[in-house]
């Protein structure tokens, strides 16, 4: 369903977003 699609790729940038924040910790502060 398009429900759990949405689901998914939200996990899916929540793991890419504190993977570059991780690599990048300014990145978050340029983000926010």
């Amino acid at each position: 369903s398009k429900e759990r699609v949405r689901q998914i790729e939200a996990r899916a940038m929540e793991k890419l977003k504190l993977a570059l924040v991780k690599q990048n910790p300014e990145f978050l502060a340029e983000a926010a």
